[in-house]
């Protein structure tokens, strides 16, 4: 994002999971027999099995399938790194064996997170690893395992303190926006509602999320003509993010957003206009010149 979409206090920083006592990580929907203690080599091997066996997130299995996983929605998969670097991480994730190279990529990542330019490219990548911590842990230590948490973690804490001036800020800002400090805090929390810290994340969630809906659309269903270039991966994300919100209590957003979620979905699929914005699987790349008109981007 832009420097000028950053508050100039430091960011926060959220204590190491391994670090952690028991009552300060787990929380009530860890079960009782691992509650009490801490997360550790010991305790590992028993998450492990729990993890995967455990039932996953009403949805979930749908936005991550396999062949089409939906944080792919709106990336374009003739041009765009991206896809090959998500195909590479769910061949790792469906193969049987232990796979060292990506326990190197884990690591890699995690160095150069802290440098990297907040993008969509970026925001991409961190729901990646989000949307698959639980299929994680049977490939990875539990060092390296809880260090990726704290990361995701420490990302969303940082994208929460940014704010977004549609009239100044690029699209593609407002859009990066959405997936680190609005679906991503939602991501960990239903991939791994275990984790407390992950839970805190979502009444700052629902905020952000809530006030884009509401600040970006008109009231009846139109889109903000500065976002339009990105106007097709933002709703995609909110998209997603409805579906997460299925599985909590206060739903994604407020009641007001849900409104113009609805309005714009409505006018979407009931426009008779002759000539209306198309939204596609193939609009934008997150590397090199978008399609359609939409300004390219780099990584």
């Amino acid at each position: 994002m832009p420097a000028n979409t950053h508050k100039t206090a430091a960011s926060p920083v959220a204590t190491g999971l391994l670090s952690m006592t028991p009552k300060a990580i787990w929380s009530d929907s860890s079960p009782k027999k691992l509650r009490d203690s801490p997360l550790n080599t010991v305790s590992w091997p028993a998450w492990v099995d729990y993890f995967e066996s455990r039932k996953e997130a009403d949805g979930l299995s749908s936005l991550r399938e396999a062949k089409n996983h939906a944080v792919s929605w709106g990336v374009d998969p003739n041009d765009d790194p991206y896809l090959q670097w998500m195909a590479n991480l769910t061949a790792s994730l469906t193969s049987k064996s232990t796979d060292s190279a990506l326990a190197d990529d884990v690591t890699r990542w995690i160095a150069e997170a802290s440098n990297r330019e907040v993008t969509s490219a970026f925001g991409l990548e961190c729901l990646a690893w989000a949307y698959s911590l639980d299929r994680l842990s049977k490939k990875i230590t539990v060092k390296l395992w809880s260090e990726l948490c704290d990361a995701l973690l420490n990302i969303a804490l940082e994208a929460d303190q940014a704010r977004i001036d549609i009239e100044q800020d690029s699209p593609e800002s407002a859009w990066a926006q959405q997936l680190l400090a609005g679906e991503l805090p939602l991501a960990l929390g239903c991939v791994i509602p275990e984790v407390k810290p992950f839970l805190d994340l979502r009444p700052a969630a629902r905020n952000t999320l809530s006030d884009a809906l509401v600040d970006w659309t008109d009231g009846e269903g139109l889109f903000h003509s500065r976002l339009l270039p990105c106007a097709a991966p933002i709703i995609a994300c909110w998209t997603r993010c409805r579906t997460l919100g299925e599985n909590l209590s206060k739903n994604a957003w407020n009641s007001i957003a849900e409104n113009q979620y609805e309005w714009l979905v409505q006018t979407l699929r009931n426009s008779n206009a002759r000539y209306k914005f198309i939204f596609t699987h193939q609009v934008i790349s997150t590397a090199g010149a978008g399609r359609g008109g939409a300004p390219g981007r780099s990584r």
